[in-house]
């Protein structure tokens, strides 16, 4: 019986070990991957430095919040207040 014979009789079966074979090698690039993209960024952290003030870790923007927009909440809050009572 070829494997070709055995995946047409047992086509569930043969799924399920087609996953199973493939699982480790997909798991080693994922792993691989990782640990290069982990590697290059401690690099690239080392030569240039941690990210400026208006940027996170990931490069992300972050803006501070400024008195304005604090005032506009409560501003905002205590409205929704009046109307509910």
């Amino acid at each position: 019986m070829t494997v070709w014979e055995f995946a047409n009789n047992h086509p569930f079966i043969a799924l399920i070990l087609a996953y199973l074979l493939m699982a480790p090698v997909r798991y080693g690039c994922k792993y691989g991957f990782k640990v290069y993209n982990r590697r290059l960024r401690s690099k690239n952290i080392a030569a240039h430095g941690w990210p400026t003030a208006p940027v996170d870790a990931d490069g992300d923007v972050v803006w501070p919040v400024t008195p304005e927009q604090v005032a506009d909440k409560v501003i905002e809050k205590l409205r929704e207040e009046r109307r509910r009572a």
